[in-house]
């Protein structure tokens, strides 16, 4: 099995014909990989065949019209019977070596850009993933039930788009923007193997009944009935940006690009020399090339550091308006309805088109206020987002103290 395991559609099902026992399984940091993978299947194609089709092209065609171009204005013959007969008294080396290296980086990024997202994912949630994650599943007609202990809930199979498959394990792939189900193949029986994939041809079936009535929950529970709107799931993105991960991948991501703006000049001058035919033996070029650290190559470093930190000073605001770019995104994608929650002693129960979901206090990792939203976060970069246009004081204050009683840490920003 390679790094990266191949992701393919599941055979034609057909609808099972008797229920499935309840079953546990462990899922591991591997296996949520293969799922985000599946996910994001069809995109990631789209952006590989992309290095191919389009950047590959438009490197080697400007490239080109840069030869063209210096021939041109070099006194050449200004036809194209002209440039061809007199190709071979031109210089295409250094062209040459520049393509090549691109070219090569290019097919280098197309070859390793699942193994380096898969990379990517495994690091965002080494942390979630310390120990296998442990769930019973019950599929029957009704959904997907899952019971991860600290967190439950049914998925209707409308709420499914499709069935993939790796060697590893089975996802199924929600039609919106919720998380995929998940079910490692290890220590599961063919026989059981089998029958989920013929429940799984319920996959976007609608006609199944929705569960309706009052949330169960304590009798004193706070209970919202809300809609997430771009406003909510821009909220959402700009939490994400401004988690510590994320702030330092961005610091880390500056001075990257700080190192290699400021490497291009250097770089360009010891390409000069080394296609130059005559160029100076390099006892000779080597201490010059030094001595220009400090007569020349800092200059262009100067530059990049003070356009650099122009930008770093502008992408708070052009962050934020990305946020809402991307919250307009999610909104347009989101799954309508009418979300309702019942906040008690014993967690939080919500539903939301016919999935329900239940959480302990223990599920959340903190309680985090905003000017705008209350956030409870969970594991695996989640977060319930509560809007404070649907909450008055006492609730907000009702919420934090049932956080508190529970240990969640506090956070209160602007």
């Amino acid at each position: 099995m390679g790094v990266v395991p191949s992701i393919r559609a599941a055979a034609p099902v057909t609808t099972p014909t008797q229920s499935l026992p309840e079953f546990e399984v462990e899922i591991t940091l591997d296996d949520w990989a293969d799922a985000l993978l599946a996910v994001h299947e069809e995109a990631q194609a789209r952006q590989r065949r992309r290095i191919l089709t389009v950047f590959l092209p438009v490197i080697w065609g400007l490239t080109l019209l840069g030869i063209v171009s210096e021939y041109a204005t070099a006194g050449g013959r200004r036809s194209i019977a002209g440039f061809f007969g007199d190709l071979e008294k031109l210089s295409l080396m250094p062209a040459g070596i520049f393509l090549g290296i691109i070219t090569a980086g290019a097919l280098v990024a197309w070859a390793t850009r699942l193994w380096r997202l898969r990379r990517a994912i495994r690091n965002d949630l080494r942390a979630d993933f310390r120990q296998p994650l442990r769930i019973r599943y019950r599929i029957d007609e009704d959904g997907v039930a899952s019971d991860e202990g600290v967190r439950s809930g049914v998925v209707p199979w409308h709420w499914y788009a499709r069935l993939a498959e790796s060697d590893r394990c089975l996802v199924l792939v929600a039609s919106r923007v919720e998380e995929p189900t998940v079910i490692p193949k290890r220590g599961l029986d063919p026989a059981l193997l089998r029958e989920l994939r013929s429940w799984c041809g319920l996959i976007g079936d609608t006609t199944r009944p929705s569960v309706k009535g009052e949330l169960p929950a304590r009798a004193n529970a706070l209970r919202l009935s809300y809609v997430l709107g771009a406003a909510d799931y821009a909220a959402v993105t700009w939490r994400a940006q401004e988690l510590p991960k994320a702030r330092w991948q961005r610091a880390k991501g500056f001075l990257i690009l700080f190192a290699i703006l400021s490497l291009i000049a250097p770089l360009l001058f010891v390409f000069g020399w080394v296609v130059d035919p005559y160029r100076l033996p390099l006892d000779v070029a080597l201490p010059l090339f030094i001595d220009m650290f400090g007569d020349l190559f800092w200059m262009p470093a100067l530059a990049v550091a003070v356009l650099l930190g122009l930008l770093w000073l502008a992408q708070r605001p052009l962050r934020r308006r990305s946020s809402q770019a991307w919250g307009r995104h999610f909104a347009e994608q989101a799954r309508p309805g009418t979300i309702q929650a019942a906040i008690d002693e014993d967690g939080i129960a919500t539903r939301h088109d016919g999935a329900t979901a239940r959480f302990s206090w223990a599920s959340f990792e903190g309680f985090e206020r905003t000017s705008t939203h209350v956030f409870l976060p969970l594991a695996r970069g989640l977060a319930i987002p509560l809007s404070l246009t649907i909450l008055d004081a006492p609730a907000i204050a009702r919420i934090e103290a049932l956080a508190a009683a529970h240990g969640l840490p506090r956070k209160v920003t602007t």
